[in-house]
């Protein structure tokens, strides 16, 4: 019981908690110096900036498309168009993530770049957000 009670008091909040956790990752992970972190840090903060936005777009795709449900006779081919543009920018923001993490393996040196490649899966995982429902 103490030590729950310890891990629920010592514990980072929930939010800041999944913040800190991939980075984390990727700076004790592959053992980035310091001019790594605030490269590191740039490509994180252009990228956040690259998926607020495209997640802002989809999100007014989303609504127009829900508006449309609120009409006797939606027009279908208005719905396929956001439902096209809203996969579009999915697409955009997987790119994106791709080039990411492709220009954060390019600052790497030899070691790091092996170190890499054993920790992006684990990476990967880090970012995905938690599974819908109960698993079967």
């Amino acid at each position: 019981n103490l030590c729950t009670l310890g891990f629920l008091v010592l514990r980072p909040p929930q939010g800041q908690q999944q913040r800190q956790g991939p980075d984390r990752l990727i700076i004790e992970g592959l053992r980035l110096n310091e001019s790594q972190i605030e490269q590191f840090r740039e490509l994180k903060e252009e990228h956040h900036s690259q998926m607020q936005q495209r997640d802002r777009l989809q999100k007014d795709s989303q609504q127009r498309l829900w508006q449309l449900l609120r009409l006797s006779a939606p027009d279908t081919a208005q719905a396929t168009a956001l439902i096209d543009t809203f996969l579009v920018l999915e697409k955009e923001k997987k790119k994106l993530t791709f080039d990411h993490f492709r220009k954060l393996r390019a600052m790497c040196d030899p070691e790091q770049k092996v170190l890499f490649d054993s920790l992006i899966g684990q990476i990967g995982r880090a970012l995905m957000p938690p599974p819908r429902g109960p698993q079967k």
